[in-house]
């Protein structure tokens, strides 16, 4: 192969890689390891490496999306929301990474409805629509036996109001309201349990809710992690909070809305150790099909 000839074959695949990439902002091309099997032109499968690595950066940009970063947390009850023994057990502890968590033991009425609310600490949503992976993740309270204390039954909300609106930071009768649009309810797509030591899960409720089915089992009081991980989609563009409602149930232990089970001092209670959101775009129409035209692309240089 000639000098001129391996130039018309550069020039060529720069072209194609830039235009898909300039109109497929969001595609990912993925050659496996036999499309470059018989290019012999060194500087040829350097080319095409170059190309697939800036697909790959478009792709992860989009699709892994961003962690949400959440502040000011607020709840209608916390355990010791006044932090006379130390620091409150509130929603703020929830932003931590720690075993410290939200807990709503020590409230005077059990079986009631409880509400933990965040800002974002930036405004957040695609135009193309957003895909929300929310994790929830319930400890031992660091070896206190609090393993069995999980949200039995919940629904997350999200808001575009003004931060001013809503999240006082306080922790008992705390201000969870947001105004004039209000909290929109997430319809969850998909949902898993792990790190139970019961065979646990969820029962969808049809109303933007999940219950955990308590015929299935809960995690023992010293099970060290019990994570949940939900995702929902929505079409939200300038998201400014998140509220998480922890719902009362007849089939839970002491009426909910945790499951701290029925023989502790707390039946009912719940204990969250933290929460974590994660937004990505929705994927454009036609991805899957223009990973195939990458691929295809790679392999017809390989033939040239």
């Amino acid at each position: 192969m000639d000098d001129e000839i391996k130039a018309k074959i550069k020039l060529k695949c720069l072209f194609k890689g830039y235009l898909i990439l300039g109109a497929l902002p969001n595609t990912i091309r993925i050659p496996v390891d036999g499309c470059f099997k018989g290019l012999e032109d060194l500087e040829m499968k350097a080319l095409l490496n170059v190309v697939v690595v800036l697909c790959v950066i478009g792709f992860s940009n989009s699709v892994f999306g961003t962690v949400v970063g959440l502040q000011t947390g607020t709840s209608t009850w916390s355990q010791d929301p006044m932090g006379q023994w130390g620091t409150p057990w509130s929603p703020e502890n929830c932003l931590n990474g720690s075993w410290e968590a939200w807990s709503t033991q020590q409230y005077p009425n059990p079986a009631m409805n409880q509400v933990a609310a965040w800002e974002t600490q930036s405004d957040f949503g695609y135009t193309e629509g957003t895909i929300l992976t929310i994790t929830l993740t319930h400890t031992d309270g660091g070896g206190y036996g609090l393993g069995d204390s999980l949200l039995g039954r919940f629904k997350i909300s999200v808001t575009t109001d003004s931060r001013d609106t809503f999240c006082d930071g306080v922790y008992d009768n705390g201000d969870v309201d947001s105004e004039p649009a209000g909290w929109t309810e997430l319809s969850f797509t998909s949902w898993s349990i792990t790190g139970s030591d019961a065979p646990m899960e969820f029962i969808d409720l049809g109303d933007n809710s999940l219950l955990v089915d308590v015929s299935k089992g809960i995690s023992s009081a010293g099970n060290y992690e019990t994570v949940y991980v939900v995702t929902a989609q929505t079409n939200l563009v300038g998201i400014t909070g998140i509220r998480l409602d922890a719902l009362a149930h007849e089939s839970l232990p002491g009426g909910g809305p945790g499951t701290q089970g029925a023989d502790k001092s707390f039946p009912g209670a719940i204990w969250l150790s933290q929460i974590t959101v994660d937004a990505s775009p929705v994927p454009e129409p036609g991805t899957v099909a223009l990973l195939g035209i990458g691929l295809m692309f790679v392999k017809r240089q390989r033939k040239l």
